[in-house]
């Protein structure tokens, strides 16, 4: 990670093989960005939801997805290195797919390295469900009884 190579992260999805539906555009600052009736993503890959897929979008900087139920299929997380483990940034909702999808991401590319901080950048259920007693705190994952 970080050093260039080729993502390696298990299922991640590449965006070339998908139908954008738009015109490109690519910004002074060479990101691409779809025209007026799309939206398109300077990254290559994108996580599996609820797999604990990863995909490094900077070193250090790792873009998980975690399900939800309802017109919206995911919510995007985030796991920075810290120190001696992670800061996850956003959390999911506390459910039993996203302590699954959280099971799965420490296991593997998280290395069940421990939870140094959470971050939630607002209290909406699916940003903050994760975090406190019952969920992500100074522990690695909590089990599927939490």
């Amino acid at each position: 990670m970080g050093d260039g190579s080729t993502n390696t992260h298990r299922n991640a999805v590449d965006y070339e093989q998908r139908d954008h539906g738009a015109d490109v555009m690519t910004t002074p600052d060479g990101v691409e960005v779809a025209s007026d009736d799309g939206v398109r993503y300077p990254l290559t890959k994108e996580p599996e939801t609820g797999d604990g897929s990863v995909v490094e979008v900077a070193p250090g900087v790792l873009w998980l997805r975690m399900p939800l139920a309802g017109p919206l299929r995911w919510i995007n997380v985030w796991a920075l290195v810290d120190q001696e483990g992670w800061t996850i940034v956003d959390t999911g909702v506390h459910s039993a797919g996203t302590i699954a999808g959280w099971q799965q991401a420490f296991q593997g590319a998280l290395q069940d390295k421990p939870v140094v901080r959470v971050i939630v950048t607002h209290m909406h259920p699916d940003h903050c469900g994760m975090a406190g007693r019952s969920g992500l705190t100074r522990q690695t994952v909590p089990d599927a009884t939490s």
